[in-house]
């Protein structure tokens, strides 16, 4: 389990493509009495200037079931974000999830919370001289309970490296833990994954534009600090770190579909080859594959891929673009890579790079629907070389034994 990051508040479309860029997985409309509350018209001009793929949470308070539906079709929300009690029938908010903040001073004991599907609690601290955003920790006690009865949970802000450490410091006096894992820690940029990958970009992309862009220095001096008189072992996980960019998965356009709205590519690479986009909407950059001498040739009508064994480049083409859904071979709705995906014009045939494959791409790998795995190739500068074969359909069945019966 990983953590999710919120960001609210969102009013102009820089703030929400640098919190995208940051590493956040929503963006918070505040769609009720507020500063910072967007009518429907605003609202609607910020989402369009959003990535498609954008997960945004309207957040609501006292209104009506029928202005929910509104916003949140409109909109077309991820989730509808509730305060205290208020109960927002399923069909107000059509397809999105409901989020319901619990902001109370006794809170109830969680087993009486209804357990309803794409129903999630948020729990806040309680101030009563604010609505939220106390930055307060919350009752994690109660939160553990929560968990331990099957109900989805979300715990709102309050968590820094300063009022974690008390807590870790009780958990050290009651259980003699001796190590405590910080986890990973340190994001990757995943919406301009290529683009990061020269050094000219992180040093023109420091913390304060690129958000999770900063060094393993920049970390240590942030943490280290409230953690070092704790006297326990601090472990730190930075695998995603060190690999997530480092890994692309090269997949081939084999069918361009065009339906009444939609328009499709179907790639040979599927959900079982990199699960994230299926398993939980995750975002990966997808460029396309194209040989250097066509690099300069924009706007004379196309672009040659490259054949197997050909040198490559990685470009964000300047031709003209199109929203397109990235989707693989696996009769399944969730096998897709991209969904309104702007994209320059893909053709059969055409190499694409899907990037920050390194992590969590093959290692959760299958074989599900009898597909084999791909093979794998190490790249150094100008020299490569394959370290894993591909599978072959014979490999699939090589321990399968017959029953005797």
């Amino acid at each position: 389990m990983r953590t999710r990051i919120k960001i609210c508040g969102i009013t102009r479309p820089e703030d929400g493509l640098a919190a995208l860029t940051a590493g956040a997985d929503y963006l918070g409309f505040i769609l009720t009495e507020s500063p910072r509350r967007l009518t429907l018209d605003q609202a609607k001009t910020l989402r369009r200037a959003l990535p498609s793929d954008a997960q945004v949470v309207g957040v609501f308070a006292e209104e009506p079931p029928e202005i929910v539906s509104t916003f949140a079709r409109e909109l077309a929300l991820f989730a509808v974000q509730v305060g205290g009690w208020d109960d927002v029938a399923q069909d107000a908010a059509g397809s999105a999830e409901i989020w319901h903040v619990l902001r109370a001073s006794k809170l109830p004991d969680p087993v009486t919370l209804p357990m309803v599907p794409l129903r999630t609690y948020v729990l806040d601290a309680h101030d009563q001289h604010l609505p939220g955003g106390t930055g307060k920790r919350a009752d994690w006690e109660w939160a553990r309970r929560c968990v331990e009865v099957g109900r989805r949970l979300l715990v709102a802000g309050g968590l820094d490296a300063g009022n974690v450490a008390p807590l870790v410091r009780e958990l050290k006096s009651n259980y003699a833990i001796k190590f405590f894992s910080i986890g990973g820690g340190m994001g990757i940029i995943y919406r301009r994954a290529l683009e990061s990958g020269t050094g000219k970009w992180w040093r023109d992309h420091g913390p304060a534009c690129a958000g999770s862009a900063f060094s393993v220095r920049d970390y240590a001096e942030a943490i280290v600090p409230p953690l070092r008189d704790l006297g326990i072992q601090t472990l730190v996980e930075p695998g995603r770190f060190l690999i997530g960019n480092a890994g692309v998965l090269l997949t081939r356009v084999r069918y361009i579909k065009q339906t009444g709205s939609k328009k499709f590519a179907i790639v040979d690479a599927g959900m079982n080859d990199l699960i994230r986009p299926a398993l939980y909407q995750s975002y990966h950059e997808i460029v396309p594959v194209i040989k250097p001498s066509t690099l300069t040739l924009e706007g004379r009508g196309g672009r040659e891929a490259p054949d197997e064994g050909e040198s490559v480049s990685l470009s964000h083409s300047k031709n003209q673009s199109e929203k397109i859904d990235i989707v693989g071979p696996v009769c399944e709705s969730g096998d897709f890579f991209a969904l309104d995906r702007e994209m320059p014009e893909l053709r059969e045939g055409d190499l694409l790079a899907i990037m920050s494959a390194g992590a969590y791409g093959f290692v959760m790998a299958s074989n599900y629907n009898s597909r084999p795995l791909p093979a794998e190739a190490l790249v150094r500068g100008d020299k490569f070389a394959q370290i894993r074969k591909r599978q072959t359909w014979e490999d699939l069945v090589r321990e399968e034994v017959d029953a005797d019966w």
